[in-house]
């Protein structure tokens, strides 16, 4: 099978800072090449308190508590569904809903991949009052589904 390559125009070999000016003004434009796979597996909590799994649900992205430290100070509980029918808007940007276990309530919420950092956030009372948090991607151990505890 040939394989099809690329050549940079004349202009682009000659202004590169100009061509990736370009590109990062179209970027927003063009089709997405992340997938809600960028997002799947599973993320520990800022505080090392706390960690949840996303995972494909239809063609969106929900995420489940698997593991809460004993003694943290929350309402929620392992097996509770956190973020629901988060879909990609962006390369990099996912919205929907999420449940807020202090109060038991649903809000709008969307989530940012940077890197290895995830990041999450929502607002209530149309944007008064919003609160983010981050998330790092958790390690694998080969073979110890489960163990993925900081």
């Amino acid at each position: 099978m040939a394989r099809l390559t690329r050549r940079a125009t004349p202009a682009a070999r000659k202004h590169p800072a100009r061509s990736a000016l370009a590109f990062a003004f179209l970027a927003p434009m063009m089709p997405a090449n992340a997938t809600a796979g960028d997002v799947v597996g599973t993320w520990v909590h800022e505080s090392g308190q706390a960690q949840i799994r996303f995972a494909a649900c239809g063609e969106a992205i929900c995420g489940r508590l698997v593991w809460i430290r004993a003694g943290a100070p929350t309402n929620a509980r392992v097996g509770d569904q956190a973020f629901f029918a988060m879909k990609l808007v962006r390369p990099d940007l996912w919205q929907g809903k999420t449940l807020y276990p202090e109060d038991g309530k649903i809000y709008e919420a969307s989530m940012r991949l940077e890197g290895t950092t995830l990041t999450t956030f929502g607002c209530a009372l149309g944007g008064m009052i919003c609160r983010s948090v981050r998330w790092t991607r958790v390690r694998r151990d080969a073979g110890t589904e489960g163990s993925e505890r900081p």
